[in-house]
């Protein structure tokens, strides 16, 4: 049985790899991410028809890469966290004071499952807080399977990339300082890592990507990384002309944190005048 998982699977790998599309990257990344354990935990996914095809990257990271599968009329995003390349000084500042992750031993094979688990929980947080982030699907193990953000012909660009005009840049900012209100006073999530390279351009959506890193509010470091993703997103747009004062941006935020947590604000108004906008433009 497990030799017939491993050909069924490994049929598939040597496909991909062998693609005329960026054939080198193909055989590198196969070569690095699709051991056997891989192949075993992809086939339990597979069977349990999270997904039925894999097709190909669409995303190469140092932590993971990111593969388009399709389940059914639809895709998917299978990301798939790299074992070999992972270390507990990487990940362990972002788990340990995680509450929900109390137990942490120094397996690294099984620290990278609990940095999986931990994206999932963290985007099913944000997903529960109508904060737009890909709805994840399954986890297992060191391989999670999440909604595809994009179009047939191709994934969503990030931020960085996607060339926008002044009005669409307007958006977008507005877009992101919603998101540091609600997945701060909604969520009770910070991001940890937020820049362009993590925001992806869906047409006219602002999605957040990227969220194994985001540590809860009560984490030692959660205030510190919340100021340095304002600082980072700031720079960005001051960059591109438009006004980004982060200390306002954050004053803003935790004044608010302080009113709901004193009970004279409900936790769905938001910042004045943004969600309104939001839900025009949509």
């Amino acid at each position: 049985m497990q030799s017939r998982i491993l050909e069924f699977l490994e049929a598939r790998v040597d496909a991909l790899k062998h693609r005329d599309k960026d054939q080198d990257e193909m055989r590198r990344t196969g070569s690095e991410i699709f051991d056997e354990r891989t192949l075993m935990v992809l086939y339990k996914l597979l069977s349990d028809g999270l997904f039925d095809t894999l097709e190909f990257p669409i995303s190469t990271g140092k932590e993971a890469n990111v593969f388009r599968g399709t389940r059914g009329d639809r895709f998917v995003a299978v990301k798939i966290y790299r074992v070999a390349t992972a270390t507990f000084k990487t990940f362990g500042k972002y788990i340990i004071g995680d509450p929900r992750f109390r137990s942490i031993g120094r397996d690294h094979r099984g620290l990278i499952g609990l940095w999986a688990q931990k994206e999932y929980k963290n985007l099913a947080r944000l997903r529960e807080a109508g904060i737009r982030v890909p709805e994840p699907l399954a986890c297992r193990e060191h391989v999670l399977v999440m909604e595809y953000i994009g179009q047939p012909d191709a994934a969503a660009p990030m931020l960085r990339d996607a060339g926008l005009g002044p009005d669409a840049l307007e958006r977008v900012q507005r877009d992101v300082l919603s998101f540091f209100d609600q997945s701060h006073n909604r969520a009770g999530l910070v991001h940890g890592d937020l820049s362009e390279y993590n925001i992806l351009i869906n047409g006219k959506k602002t999605v957040f990507i990227d969220l194994a890193q985001a540590v809860l509010l009560e984490h030692p470091m959660a205030q510190e990384l919340f100021e340095r993703d304002l600082r980072n997103m700031a720079a960005w747009f001051r960059r591109r002309g438009l006004p980004f004062d982060w200390k306002v941006v954050q004053n803003q935020v935790l004044s608010r944190a302080r009113r709901l947590s004193a009970g004279r604000e409900k936790p769905g108004r938001g910042p004045a005048g943004v969600r309104r906008r939001r839900d025009e433009e949509e």
